[in-house]
C-alpha cells in the first residue's frame, strides 16, 4: 500500500475496540521487528497507539460511525434487552468475541444486555469492566459523530439504558 492509498488521513476520528476512541495525528515510521513501517499515529485520551498503514483494515479498528449508523446504535439500544446466559464462562466468552470483533452494533447489544444483568444480579469484575469500556466508548463517538457534548451523550444513553430495563420489567408484569 502506497502513502496515497491509506485509508486514514491526519485529523481523523477512529475507534479502536481495546483504546477507544481517538484521533489520527501523523504519519510516522516506527521499527516493527526488523523493519521500519509506515504507521499511523493516533492520540486518544489514556494514550498514544500506531496503527501500521498496512494494517489499517484491521477489524478492531474503524471510523467513527455517522449519525446515522449512532441513531441505529440508538435504536437497538432501547430495545428490550436478551437474556445474558447463566454461565460464566459462556458470559465471558461473548464478551471476549465482541471485544475482538470491533463492531458497534455487537457492542451496543452487550451493553444493553450488561445493563440488564446489571439490575437482575449485578456484575462481575469483567462484566462491570467491559460496560464501562463499551459506554465510555460509545459517548465519545456519539459526542464526536453528533457534535454534542460528551455529558449529554453519557446521561442520554443512561436514560435509553433505563428505557430498555423498563421493558424487561414490563413485559413482567412488574409495577415500574
Amino acid at each position: 500500500m502506497t502513502v496515497n492509498e491509506k485509508r486514514y488521513a491526519v485529523g481523523d476520528w477512529i475507534v479502536h475496540a481495546r483504546y477507544g476512541v481517538g484521533q489520527v495525528r501523523s504519519l510516522e515510521k516506527k521499527p516493527i521487528g526488523d523493519i521500519d513501517r509506515l504507521c499511523y499515529r493516533v492520540r486518544t485520551e489514556n494514550g498514544v497507539f500506531w496503527l501500521p498503514i498496512d494494517n489499517d483494515d484491521n477489524k478492531r479498528v474503524r471510523p467513527i460511525a455517522s449519525p446515522r449508523r449512532i441513531q441505529r446504535a440508538i435504536e437497538t439500544l432501547r430495545k428490550a434487552p436478551q437474556k445474558m446466559a447463566a454461565k460464566f464462562q459462556t458470559r465471558r466468552k461473548r464478551i471476549r468475541e465482541v471485544s475482538l470483533d470491533g463492531d458497534l452494533n455487537s457492542d451496543i447489544k452487550l451493553l444493553r444486555d450488561l445493563n440488564a444483568r446489571q439490575h437482575r444480579r449485578g456484575l462481575n469484575m469483567t462484566e462491570q469492566n467491559a460496560f464501562d469500556a463499551i459506554a465510555k466508548r460509545f459517548s465519545k463517538e456519539w459526542s464526536l459523530s453528533n457534535g454534542i457534548d460528551i455529558k449529554e451523550a453519557h446521561q442520554k444513553l443512561n436514560h435509553f439504558l433505563r428505557e430498555s430495563w423498563k421493558k424487561v420489567k414490563e413485559r413482567k408484569g412488574e409495577i415500574l
